[in-house]
């Protein structure tokens, strides 16, 4: 169960990033814990400081897939500031590592297969793991949190998934990532301005005043900009297309599966 994340997630907007990833990491390496609760410990961590890359990087040794496969996804969005250990560390034990956890690596090189949206759909079978999937889900890199909601975890800008599941065919889930612009709810409706500068700006919703619009940004706040230029409704979704493309196949099959669990 993942009562211990949802405590931590209660308090999180009250604690400093700082002391947050210490609050994740001492769950993340606590054996006691269920792999599942350590695995999304790391799968939401903010950045650490060096001496905690390290304790992350232990947990590559963990028999459980699930914790490897979520501490590497982490270690890489920081693969420059740590290698070449972890690069080394990788090529050295190769040969243990599941291939999900191989496959992250050899993405992250560049080794990922270039599929066209058509490819992807195919290649999808709704069989993947939904453990897995709900890492995917959490990973930065995918940065489906960043907007999305599902067990009270993630943003708000976007439509909640917890029950994405019961309304949503595997097709469709499939259609939301890889074109995200084809069908779009008028609830989530997407506006841009062109403030003085002539700089645009996208959000959600807007709030139109005399000499001044104001526009939700992604944090969910508005910002004001006086005298603006030019404003008006987006053609194409703010969900930005191509997130795919972050993802391995394996783990874009493990995503839809996940989402399709959510009833």
């Amino acid at each position: 169960q993942l009562s211990i994340l949802d405590a931590i997630r209660s308090i999180s907007h009250q604690l400093q990033p700082e002391k947050l990833g210490r609050e994740l990491l001492s769950v993340a390496v606590n054996i006691n814990n269920s792999n599942r609760v350590r695995a999304n410990a790391l799968a939401v961590l903010p950045e650490l400081s060096p001496p905690g890359f390290e304790q992350v990087k232990q947990q590559l040794r963990d028999p459980s897939e699930a914790v490897q496969y979520a501490a590497l996804k982490y270690l890489t969005l920081y693969a420059d500031d740590i290698s070449p250990s972890l690069e080394e560390w990788i090529e050295e034990n190769k040969s243990t590592l599941p291939v999900s956890v191989q496959s992250i690596w050899e993405g992250h090189n560049g080794n990922r297969e270039k599929l066209s949206p058509e490819q992807w759909t195919q290649m999808v079978d709704g069989q993947g793991n939904t453990i897995r999937g709900e890492l995917v889900f959490k990973s930065r890199t995918s940065q489906c949190l960043t907007c999305h909601k599902v067990d009270g975890w993630g943003g708000t800008f976007g439509p909640g998934l917890t029950k994405i599941g019961s309304s949503k065919s595997q097709q469709q889930l499939i259609n939301a990532v890889i074109y995200p612009s084809q069908e779009m709810a008028p609830e989530w409706q997407g506006w841009f301005v062109i403030d003085q500068e002539g700089s645009r700006h996208t959000g959600r919703q807007i709030d139109v005043h005399l000499n001044r619009v104001e526009l939700m940004n992604i944090q969910g706040e508005f910002e004001g900009y006086k005298d603006a230029r030019s404003f008006g409704v987006l053609n194409e979704s703010l969900m930005p297309p191509g997130l795919q493309n972050t993802m391995t196949l394996s783990e874009f099959n493990d995503l839809i599966t996940y989402l399709r669990s959510k009833i």
